[in-house]
């Protein structure tokens, strides 16, 4: 286990089962989005366990992808399940690495603004002194179904120690907005990135974001994206069209690095023109249909 800059967690600790973590039932769906992969991740608490020691958590995690590393116009289908452990030491929240061989801190419950701690498993990730750590900017409570919850709002430390402006929420019983393992985005391109679309227990229920995919279930890739929609030609010049459902659908494009490019609307075999973005790979996203594609341009 790592140490925290403010922190510490100094031995190995039986934990009473804290409420604000894991209540009975939880679960929680997230969005993944990147340049080349895309789809849905399912967590749910089956239980508490003793696992090195702690009294740890048990939450298994059922991703479904797609992922465009092989084939920009095919993407390959990924179903898979792992456990994730977490366990609460002094108010710290501990994640078990996916190899088992340590843990890291993924929140700390009793943090106050100017606390700070590295995402589990990134601890000098970035080289850079505390590039790349998170720090506590706000504490604040908010209400889901008449139950009042602590919320944490962090931001990354960038190159200059100086703060980037980007708020990443950390509520009780709802857990990280973007995922359990949160790359340090100050420093390097995240790949994929999970975003919380809603959360459920035996008390509540709270919905973040809709989209096609239902909330609390593992709905399949062909139900959900039944309309056949492809860009070509992939790879490509000066030009691309997208196949679409009848009607103006916006578009917004970002290049490798996550800058926006342009944002526009665009209709089923209507040329967009491409030649003044320089050669290489472009995400179009279609918020309106939950779709993003990679396009390259030579």
């Amino acid at each position: 286990m790592k140490a925290l800059l403010t922190i510490s967690v100094l031995a190995h600790a039986v934990s009473v089962h804290a409420q604000n973590w894991c209540a009975p039932g939880a679960t929680w769906n997230y969005a993944i989005n990147g340049m080349f992969i895309q789809g849905n991740t399912l967590y749910s608490f089956e239980g508490d366990t003793v696992l090195d020691g702690y009294s740890a958590q048990k939450i298994r995690r059922q991703e479904r992808l797609l992922s465009w590393w092989n084939d920009l116009e095919i993407p390959d289908t990924l179903d898979q399940v792992s456990w994730r452990y977490t366990a609460v030491v002094d108010s710290v929240l501990l994640l078990r690495n996916l190899p088992g061989t340590y843990w890291d801190t993924l929140h700390v419950f009793n943090s106050v603004v100017g606390s700070r701690w590295w995402p589990p498993f990134t601890d000098g990730f970035c080289d850079a002194g505390s590039t790349g750590m998170l720090e506590v900017v706000d504490i604040s409570t908010v209400t889901h179904d008449g139950i009042a919850l602590r919320s944490w709002t962090t931001d990354f430390v960038g190159f200059e120690d100086e703060l980037l402006g980007w708020g990443v929420n950390f509520t009780e019983r709802l857990g990280p907005q973007y995922g359990f393992e949160m790359l340090p985005w100050s420093c390097i391109i995240s790949e994929m990135g999970e975003a919380l679309r809603c959360y459920h227990d035996d008390e509540m229920e709270v919905v973040l974001a809709n989209d096609l995919i239902g909330c609390l279930s593992m709905t399949g890739f062909d139900e959900v994206w039944g309309t056949r929609i492809a860009v070509h030609p992939n790879p490509g010049t000066d030009r691309f069209t997208l196949d679409l459902p009848p009607g103006a659908q916006a578009v917004d494009v970002y290049d490798i690095t996550g800058r926006s490019i342009q944002h526009t609307a665009v209709m089923a075999d209507i040329p967009v023109d491409a030649s003044a973005w320089l050669p290489g790979t472009y995400l179009l996203r279609l918020p309106e249909l939950g779709r993003s594609f990679r396009w390259v341009k030579q």
